[in-house]
């Protein structure tokens, strides 16, 4: 995959500096547009305020990608931005970044939808039962298979990506370093994705709830595929995977709580 000044420079050809100011990327009328850092830095910063006064926010910097689970969902953001220095940003075409990821493949695209539904839906996501048959047939020997008991410990905070994960069958539960917990994921579900795309190291705990068997692809080679798709898909999974770090530390930020990228 892509590192993010890579992926700044190759979509160049498809955008053009942009006609809004970065404070009103939240606005509806920017809707039509995916955005761009393409110099300086801010802070994305979420409209949930506690009581001490403090709002959950993260760093976005050069190279970093803006706006594209609202392009891809034709929703209104809930984020606003703050600049730390003197910003500006690329726009590019809302229905070009829709028509790439259309015409993405299976595994990009079945990640996007995914990780769109867990942002934006209050709902599970609804479940992909094919999506372990075109694993396989896709990628055949490539997809390993492993088996956990209950309270085994699939992945560790803090610990360096070796795996994509598709549960077959069982419940994984992901948790903060704190044991708060994130998120229950049963049959059909996958994870461990965010930290592969965002090339850093896992940011909760994964643990076999009950015996499972899961199905993995080597983060390599779950790396090399992802490369192969268009720079603007590549984006729209780079921001989608930040956005959901970002909701689930913004979740656990009113429990005193917080997850770390």
């Amino acid at each position: 995959m892509l590192q993010k000044g890579e992926l700044l420079e190759a979509i160049r050809p498809w955008a053009k500096p942009s006609e809004y100011d970065i404070q009103s990327l939240r606005f509806r009328e920017a809707r039509d547009y995916g955005f761009v850092i393409s110099k300086g830095s801010g802070y994305i910063i979420d409209d949930i305020v506690i009581s001490s006064g403090l709002e959950p926010s993260h760093m976005v910097r050069e190279g970093d990608p803006v706006g594209f689970g609202e392009v891809l969902t034709r929703r209104d953001s809930f984020f606003t931005f703050t600049s730390t220095r003197d910003v500006e940003i690329l726009q590019i075409d809302a229905d070009l970044i829709r028509d790439h990821v259309a015409r993405s493949g299976f595994l990009a695209r079945e990640i996007i939808r995914y990780h769109l539904s867990r942002i934006f839906d209050r709902k599970r996501p609804r479940p992909n039962a094919v999506f372990e048959d075109l694993l396989i047939a896709s990628f055949d020997d490539r997809v390993g298979e492993i088996e956990y008991e209950e309270g085994d410990l699939i992945y560790d905070q803090a610990a360096f990506p070796t795996h994509f994960y598709f549960i077959e069958t069982g419940q994984v539960g992901l948790y903060t370093g704190r044991d708060n917990e994130v998120a229950v994921l049963r049959a059909t579900e996958s994870f461990g994705e965010a930290s592969l795309i965002t090339s850093t190291q896992r940011s909760l705990r994964a643990v076999a709830l009950v015996p499972c068997v899961l199905r993995t692809l080597d983060a390599n080679f779950f790396k090399d595929r992802i490369s192969l798709e268009h720079p603007l898909v590549q984006l729209s999974l780079l921001q989608l995977s930040r956005h959901l770090m970002f909701k689930n530390h913004c979740e656990l930020f009113l429990e005193g709580d917080g997850i770390h990228w």
